[in-house]
This record gives C-alpha cells, sequence and structure tokens, in this order.
C-alpha cells in the first residue's frame, strides 16, 4: 500500500512524503493526472 502524505502549501504547490523519508513538492496539475487505485 501505498501511504505518501500530501500537504498543500500554496495554491498550487502540494508537498508529497514518502515513507522512506525523501519527498517532493509537485504542482497541482500534476496531481490531477495521477490516478492510483490506492488513493
Amino acid at each position: 500500500m501505498n501511504k505518501n502524505k500530501l500537504i498543500k502549501i500554496s495554491e498550487e504547490y502540494f508537498l508529497i512524503t514518502h515513507q522512506d523519508g525523501s519527498w517532493e513538492i509537485v504542482h497541482g496539475d500534476r496531481i490531477k493526472n495521477i490516478n492510483s487505485p490506492s488513493c
């Protein structure tokens, strides 16, 4: 199972933290394109 955490940091950007301690900042347009069955 995917245990990533999504945190809204602004109107357009989100912070995604991963279980292994890594993280990434992505634009909201990219979030809409991620269709994961685990969500």
